[in-house]
């Protein structure tokens, strides 16, 4: 049973299950003369009541995520009118991811509220219903509330969160439903979270006992892709659920740790999460005595890093994305000489980003990031033209480029361009098939330019004109949508836009979006698609943008 506590200022607090309160049990125990008898019987009566004393309590492995039930009390502020009651449920996870609270007298609902908040009723018997299933499904406590005090109800349910994870313990939101054995009822559909990215997981409130875990509209009857919790009484089950994110099959299932957890949850437990995933593809292409085509050979190749270092802890969660891509091409026609070797990617991208979960799908942003070329930029030409480049100063200078060779346009960093922002972030979609957020706030931009020059639209060679950009500042509001869709079984989409316009520039914003589409081929192949569209009237009066086929091949090393 659960030991009352003393006052706290909010009102005396004792607990449910103690003598005299709704649900009570008293081991009564009657001697005989005998000593020996009289230990005996001691001993049995006081082993199974020491060990009842707090039946909610879990073993490590079932750890929660929240504080202690009194430390949890002890927190609450809700202030408890004269007069009146108040009934308290400790929250294991200390999140608003788990299910309502109702209060009701007799076959009426009197009260709603939360875990791990007083929900305040008047003085009486009630019964307590709480759970993740139907109305039907919940627990049934019964618990008496007197005036100034505060019902302390021990938790006799369990708790369950399922990751849904694939071989390499990366999370995704592959779907799942949930069947009680005992009573074959279906307690509904779950799905994973992206937890690297600060998603939440479900937390079933359930009956105790034992559940299957199989897929959507399969039954309790499935003799494959099907896996069993139990889930104990007071207890938090942390469980991994293996799935092939391709084909939804089951790999593999079980009961984890809270440090065994992608993203590890609990007291003691590391918040921070690593990524680190390499990626190359390559082309070589030679042409020989081919119809309609030149002989030629031409060498390409790709290499990317993916790095990510993210911590989350509670309502706040914090992200690092790194990205490196760097490409070159080289051409021999054989006709003639080979030209140049000539970038082909030249990719350097930063963000930071940190989120406050005020609510469940709202709250607020901060963000800044760093987007850069690391290496100069050329141009190579295929017949003899004049190049002419006006700088900032107005000054010009003309040179003559011969076919075959190559002019820059840009000095290596010769584009840095760092933002920062603040707004509010709101998640407007989250479910199986993918999450969308938008964002809105004020944003800075730095704009900083080194030997970095544009095309003027009006020139045509064999006369080319390029104008030299300067550096610039920006204050003004920006709007940010991220959304990621698994479109099809193989498939994943990902985009990202945005929108930034200056108070002194309102009517000609500034606008980014990115696209990719992958399709994963085999578990280390992919075919991606990108398409990339950029508007900036200050450096450019042309819509700039870039389509990317590649056959990519990518090693998670962290």
């Amino acid at each position: 049973m659960v030991d009352p506590t003393t006052s706290d200022g909010m009102g005396s607090t004792r607990g449910a299950f103690e003598p005299g309160g709704s649900g009570s049990r008293q081991n009564r125990c009657r001697s005989g003369s005998l000593g020996t008898l009289l230990i005996t019987l001691v001993l049995v009566c006081w082993a199974p009541a020491s060990q009842a004393k707090e039946p909610w309590r879990p073993s490590a492995i079932f750890d929660w995520i929240a504080a202690p039930p009194e430390v949890q009390l002890e927190a609450d502020s809700t202030p408890i009118p004269e007069g009146q009651g108040a009934i308290f449920l400790p929250s294991m996870t200390g999140m608003s991811d788990e299910p309502e609270v109702a209060i009701y007298s007799g076959r009426s609902r009197v009260a709603t509220g939360s875990f791990g908040t007083r929900i305040i009723v008047a003085p009486g018997q009630y019964m307590v219903r709480v759970g993740s299933g139907s109305l039907r499904q919940t627990l049934s406590v019964p618990v008496e509330v007197r005036p100034d005090e505060t019902t302390l109800v021990a938790p006799v349910w369990g708790g369950l969160r399922i990751e849904v994870v694939n071989a390499n313990q990366i999370p995704h939101r592959g779907g799942y439903e949930l069947i009680q054995l005992e009573s074959r009822d279906i307690f509904g559909v779950g799905y994973g979270a992206d937890t690297l990215v600060g998603e939440r997981l479900q937390t079933w409130i359930l009956p105790p006992g034992l559940y299957r875990v199989v897929q959507p509209g399969a039954t309790y009857r499935s003799r494959t892709n099907f896996a069993t919790v139990y889930v104990p009484p007071g207890a938090l089950v942390r469980y991994q659920l293996v799935m092939d994110p391709d084909t939804n099959e089951f790999l593999g299932a079980g009961i984890v740790t809270a440090e065994q957890m992608s993203v590890p949850e609990g007291k003691g437990a590391n918040n921070w999460i690593v990524r680190l995933i390499l990626g190359l593809n390559g082309s070589l292409a030679v042409a020989q005595n081919m119809a309609g085509t030149p002989d030629q050979t031409s060498l390409s190749g790709e290499g990317s890093i993916d790095a990510s270092v993210g911590y989350h802890s509670g309502a706040h969660h914090f992200v690092s994305l790194l990205q490196i891509e760097e490409g070159v091409i080289w051409i021999n026609p054989e006709a003639s000489d080979a030209l140049p070797l000539q970038k082909s990617r030249d990719r350097f991208r930063l963000d930071l980003l940190y989120t406050y979960n005020l609510w469940e799908t709202l709250g607020p942003y901060a963000r800044a990031s760093l987007r850069m070329n690391l290496f100069p930029w050329q141009v190579i030409t295929t017949e003899e033209i004049n190049v002419t480049r006006r700088h900032t100063d107005g000054s010009t200078e003309t040179e003559v480029v011969l076919p075959g060779s190559a002019f820059e346009t840009s000095d290596y960093l010769g584009e840095v361009l760092i933002s920062q922002g603040m707004g509010i972030n709101w998640r407007v979609l989250q479910h199986r098939i993918g999450q969308l957020d938008i964002g809105l706030g004020i944003g800075f931009r730095q704009n900083l330019y080194r030997d970095f020059y544009v095309k003027e639209p009006t020139s045509e060679p064999p006369d080319l004109l390029y104008n030299e950009v300067s550096n610039f500042n920006q204050e003004g509001l920006e709007a940010i949508v991220t959304g990621s869709f698994r479109l099809i079984q193989f498939t994943q989409y990902t985009t990202h836009f945005e929108l930034f316009a200056d108070f002194g520039e309102f009517t000609d914003p500034t606008i980014e979006w990115q696209n990719t589409l992958g399709i994963r081929l085999l578990e280390f192949l992919s075919l991606d698609y990108r398409f990339e569209l950029i508007s900036q009237p200050q450096v450019s009066e042309e819509l700039q943008m870039a389509h990317n086929l590649l056959l990519r091949f990518s090693w998670e090393l962290l």
